[in-house]
């Protein structure tokens, strides 16, 4: 997006500069008085002539006119579009989230803020723990800004997303994606780039924890064996 916006900008730049060298050459006016023609031809101002063109000086004024009223009225409609569609404001939001996560000491970075990451976070939160959190959805970033995490919208399985949420600064990463191939990747890709970080790893199946281990994972965690064994000395303590 600001790519875009600094492409539209520079070309009324370069059509001013092309008409004061344009005039220069044509009709041999000085330099300034050829910026000013340019500048007022391609904004439509069009004060008269008060110096008289040649021929060609004329066809040239026409053609930087309607280039002018064009390029402007393009770039006009592409900054109301991403000022009313937000685009601006989340690009800006963006910026200012990257700021702040570049400024955060050994946060923890949680990937994945589904049923089990909420936890995750609430629990690392309540210990006044920073936390970096990746996901693909807007909405769960949006809870995630909400429980006071810093939120990076992206893909945790690329090395792009996680140098940008921090790794090399970071205490600890702990991936709980939906999935355990995603959880694999994540951990193999954190592991390559940080060889000495903690990565705890969550495991949906028991099968996968051999897998997690070799990908460098830590320590893995499966919630439904946590569950279950907790549901049985409950039942156990209850039983007595």
């Amino acid at each position: 997006m600001p790519l875009r916006l600094l492409a539209l900008g520079s070309v009324p730049a370069a059509l001013i500069g092309a008409g004061t060298v344009g005039y220069r050459f044509l009709e041999g006016w000085p330099w300034f008085y050829s910026f000013y023609v340019s500048v007022i031809t391609l904004t439509s101002i069009g004060y008269g002539e008060r110096n008289p063109l040649s021929t060609p000086g004329r066809v040239f004024t026409m053609v930087l006119a309607l280039g002018g009223i064009t390029t402007i009225a393009v770039a006009a409609s592409e900054l109301l579009s991403t000022l009313i569609t937000g685009e601006l404001r989340d690009f800006w939001d963006r910026r200012r989230m990257a700021r702040r996560i570049d400024a955060l000491e050994r946060p923890v970075i949680v990937c994945g803020y589904g049923h089990v990451g909420q936890h995750v976070c609430a629990g690392l939160l309540g210990g006044g723990v920073p936390i970096v959190v990746i996901d693909r959805r807007d909405a769960a970033l949006a809870a995630a800004r909400d429980a006071g995490a810093h939120a990076l919208l992206g893909d945790a399985t690329a090395d792009a997303t996680l140098n940008r949420a921090g790794i090399q600064r970071a205490r600890a990463l702990i991936a709980v994606a939906g999935t355990d191939p995603d959880n694999i990747l994540i951990t193999m890709t954190a592991r390559l780039l940080c060889p000495a970080l903690p990565i705890v790893a969550r495991a949906e199946d028991e099968s996968v924890v051999p897998k997690l281990l070799r990908a460098g994972a830590t320590r893995t965690v499966s919630p439904h064996v946590i569950a279950g064994g907790r549901m049985a000395q409950d039942a156990l303590a209850l039983s007595r």
